[in-house]
C-alpha cells in the first residue's frame, strides 16, 4: 500500500499550492509529476497516482492556483493564467518532486494543458521525455453527417481500448 499525504508547496512568487504526494512502500523506480488539465482537480488523478505508487513510482499531484485546494480568495486575476501555471506552478511542483524523491529520473504525465505547459517551465530539462501522446476525436453524434463515418473508423482503428501508447525516446528542446 502506498503512503499518501498532502503537502503545501510555495511558488517563487509566494503563491501556495496544495499537492498530494504518493510514496511507494519499497524502492523507487522514478518520480512522476501529474500535471492537470484546465480546471481539473487533483483528486481526478487519485486512482492513477495510487496505481503508479503501488508499482514503485513516487508521484505528486496538484491543483493549479485558482483550482480546488489551491484557491486563494485574495489572488489577483493576472495571477490565474495558463502562463502562470506553467512558469510558476509547474516549475515549483517539479522542484518539490526533486526534493521529495531525490536522485531518480523525473517524468511528466500531462493531461491536456498540463502537458502543453512544459515549455514554460524554467526547469523543463530535468524531465525525461519518453514519449508523447495526443488524442482528440469528436463524438460521432456531434459531427456533421459527412464526418461521422471517418470518426468512427478512426476510433476503431487507432483507439480500440480508448487510449494509444507511443513508445519512443525523444530528447527535450527549448521551445
Amino acid at each position: 500500500m502506498a503512503k499518501k499525504y498532502e503537502k503545501a508547496i510555495v511558488c517563487a512568487d509566494g503563491y501556495q499550492l496544495t499537492t498530494t504526494v504518493y510514496e511507494p512502500e519499497a524502492g523507487i523506480k522514478a518520480a512522476v509529476m501529474i500535471a492537470p488539465a484546465t480546471g481539473i482537480k487533483q483528486g481526478f488523478y487519485n486512482s492513477f497516482a495510487t496505481h503508479l505508487a503501488e508499482n514503485g513510482y513516487g508521484v505528486i499531484c496538484f491543483d493549479n492556483r485558482g483550482i480546488g485546494k489551491s484557491i486563494d480568495p485574495n489572488a489577483k486575476d493576472q495571477e490565474l493564467s495558463l502562463i502562470t501555471w506553467g512558469r510558476q506552478d509547474m516549475t515549483a511542483i517539479l522542484e518539490a518532486l526533486k526534493q521529495i524523491f531525490p536522485n531518480t529520473n523525473y517524468h511528466l504525465v500531462g493531461h491536456s494543458a498540463g502537458g502543453q505547459l512544459i515549455g514554460l517551465m524554467d526547469n523543463y530539462a530535468d524531465i525525461r521525455v519518453n514519449g508523447a501522446m495526443a488524442a482528440a476525436i469528436s463524438r460521432p453524434i456531434s459531427a456533421r453527417r459527412s464526418r461521422r463515418k471517418r470518426i468512427i473508423l478512426m476510433k476503431s482503428l487507432f483507439l480500440p481500448n480508448g487510449y494509444m501508447r507511443l513508445m519512443t525516446e525523444s530528447p527535450t528542446w527549448p521551445m
